[in-house]
């Protein structure tokens, strides 16, 4: 495996480490602050509004229109969660995992990640097949790990579907290597991490025949996305490629921004 293909996957790797410490929230709680206001939301909150107690719960965790007071939090984060509230049961697996609500705990932190994962988020899902895949906090148990990526990936999650596609490379088979080729495409519509993947599999040849006009079309998108890194890569690739090969190459990635 080239030293640069190494380099990404240790830092897709990373990236689902520091999920797995604090996956990003949920964006309907800091949306409903901003539309509600906190004492519009602490009405709510006391007549039994779920999302308002996720809300209230949300802003006391991140001291967002309060002062922050994560025992706060945790009452009205437990109040939601209790009646349903996956966003709620979200929070509070990365708060019991950080240690927000004064201990670390990720026993309890995975209980609260799997009922939202079992909810149907798909942050909370990529979490726990992180779980699964280290044995932190459960059984290590990697079959299970690939079903609940696999839910991730089907929820939408870009950085699950890196991954997921990570898996199947790695499992070699020219099925799976198209499957991962499949999430890649999919993931890289938004994700640069699902770009740079695909520009160094084409670039070196490996678990895929090698493009040289593709890896250079991935690597002009995640350049003119202001990647700044990856100008070093695409000026090496073009002193390989013919002017025909580059122009190919422009015009592949002006037809993907034009569809994305």
């Amino acid at each position: 495996m080239s030293s640069r293909l190494i380099v990404l996957m240790l830092a897709i790797t990373v990236l689902a480490s520091v999920l797995n410490a604090q996956a990003p929230p949920p964006d309907r709680a800091a949306e409903m602050i901003d539309e509600f206001g906190i004492a519009k939301l602490s009405t709510l909150a006391k007549s039994g509004d779920r999302d308002a107690e996720t809300a209230l719960g949300y802003a006391y965790l991140f001291g967002k229109g309060v002062i922050r007071d994560p025992k706060i939090a945790e009452s009205w984060l437990l109040d939601a969660a209790k009646r349903g509230g996956s966003e709620a049961a979200f929070h509070l697996g990365a708060g019991y995992g950080i240690g927000f609500f004064g201990v670390k705990d990720l026993k309890k932190s995975f209980s609260w990640y799997l009922k939202a994962a079992e909810a149907g988020d798909a942050s909370a899902q990529l979490v726990v097949a992180e779980h699964y895949a280290s044995g932190d906090a459960i059984e290590k148990n990697l079959a299970t790990s690939r079903e609940w990526l696999l839910k991730a990936s089907q929820g939408g999650n870009t950085l699950a579907m890196v991954k997921f596609a990570h898996m199947n490379l790695e499992e070699g088979d020219n099925a799976k290597t198209q499957e991962a080729l499949r999430w890649l495409n999919l993931a890289a519509q938004t994700d640069m991490s699902a770009q740079s993947a695909l520009a160094y599999l084409f670039k070196d040849g490996r678990y895929v025949k090698k493009d040289l006009i593709q890896a250079c079309k991935w690597f002009m998108l995640l350049v003119q996305d202001q990647y700044e890194q990856y100008k070093a890569p695409l000026e090496e690739l073009e002193r390989q490629m013919s002017k025909a090969d580059i122009s190919e190459a422009e015009s592949l990635a002006r037809k993907f921004i034009e569809k994305r």
